[in-house]
């Protein structure tokens, strides 16, 4: 039982990989499909209509350079990276040193079909070496290359009657190897898809192109509808929980607004309240009440806050603040006793408040303590 559900699993790992790489092309002049067999992946023609999501291209249909850039902040980097290259070139940081920087530069024939993802032949190759080893391969048009990862870099030549050995090659781009490994041309297709695999994601990201509709449907056919509902899940979840979130917070968030709102109120009355209290209490000790100050000015203690008080013969001079300075001195004038109640300068308003200074004379006979005081 155990036997026949590996089986099973291996059965549909085959047919996922196989429809997979099915949307691989490759390109020398010619479009290739990648289709998985019992040997392995080769390369075979396609239908008409094949477009594929992602293409790998020959090297007869781009040029691959090694560019030594000086070590500067890295948006100084990009921008001298972009003064350098095309819109359509391809850049990527291979090794920095304290001094320079090397990068990797394809340039891309405009002979090449479009697909989602364009890759360099030579740029997963490498990605099957190690750090300065060397490959002779062969691909389906029978041609031999070189291709080599020296310090991460990749470089790579045609094999010619001058460059006919791995010495020969090495020693052409300033360095050496006397020997390498060989791919045969039945596993060229193998060793690039093993190549894909194993490259740094963030590098292939660089290889994407500016999507247009054609390959993005083409990439699309290739997700599986379970991972489309478990994306759409995941975000539907997601979204819920910080929905419900954030309405937990606002409201928590207008709930201690309004206690702060109500206790800041307060805690002004209180305040008010108590100042005017003070005023009223030195008014008291002062004993100053004979002519009539306390009847006075005690119904505006409703309306104001009182700053200060100063006495001067018959003359009264009030400084404070009200919501409305007028209505305090109506209050003061209609008093029987008053007489000559104004303002002594302008009203100032400031944030909802009016702070007045106003002056009145008391009718009654002056006594003998309130020939000046001031509280």
């Amino acid at each position: 039982m155990k036997n026949s559900q590996n089986s099973t699993f291996t059965t549909q790992a085959n047919s996922v990989f196989g429809r997979l790489i099915s949307n691989i092309g490759y390109y020398n002049g010619t479009l290739y499909r990648f289709q998985k067999s019992h040997s392995g992946v080769t390369l075979v023609e396609p239908a008409n209509n094949f477009k594929p999501s992602i293409i790998i291209v020959s090297p007869m249909y781009y040029m691959e350079t090694i560019e030594l850039l000086p070590n500067v902040e890295a948006s100084e980097l990009r921008k001298l990276i972009k003064l350098k290259l095309a819109s359509t070139d391809i850049a990527i940081i291979k090794k920095k040193t304290e001094q320079e920087v090397k990068a990797n530069i394809w340039q891309f024939s405009k002979n090449v079909p479009s697909a989602f993802i364009t890759l360099p032949e030579t740029f997963l190759l490498s990605s099957t070496l190690s750090d300065n080893e060397t490959a002779l391969y062969k691909g389906p048009d029978d041609k031999e290359r070189y291709v080599i990862s020296i310090d991460n870099c990749i470089a790579s030549a045609a094999k010619t009657n001058l460059i006919n050995s791995y010495t020969n090659f090495t020693t052409s781009i300033g360095t050496y190897s006397g020997n390498g490994i060989q791919i045969d041309k039945n596993e060229f297709a193998d060793k690039l898809i093993v190549g894909l695999i194993k490259s740094k994601k963030r590098e292939i990201i660089s290889f994407v192109a500016k999507p247009t509709k054609e390959s993005v449907l083409s990439f699309l056919k290739t997700i599986s509808l379970p991972v489309f509902t478990l994306g759409a899940f995941y975000l539907l979840a997601s979204s819920s929980y910080l929905y419900l979130k954030n309405e937990y917070i606002a409201m928590k968030s207008n709930s201690v607004q309004k206690e702060a709102v109500t206790i800041m109120g307060v805690q002004s009355d209180i305040e008010r309240r108590l100042a005017n209290y003070n005023i009223l209490l030195e008014l008291y000790n002062s004993n100053v009440n004979p002519n009539g100050t306390w009847e006075v000015l005690s119904p505006i203690f409703a309306l104001a806050k009182i700053n200060s008080v100063a006495l001067q013969n018959n003359i009264v001079k009030v400084r404070g603040q009200s919501k409305s300075a007028s209505e305090v001195l109506e209050l003061i004038a209609e008093h029987n006793e008053v007489k000559n109640a104004k303002f002594d300068s302008p009203v100032r308003k400031s944030k909802g408040t009016e702070r007045f200074s106003i002056s009145f004379e008391i009718a009654r006979k002056q006594t003998s303590n309130d020939k000046g005081s001031v509280f």
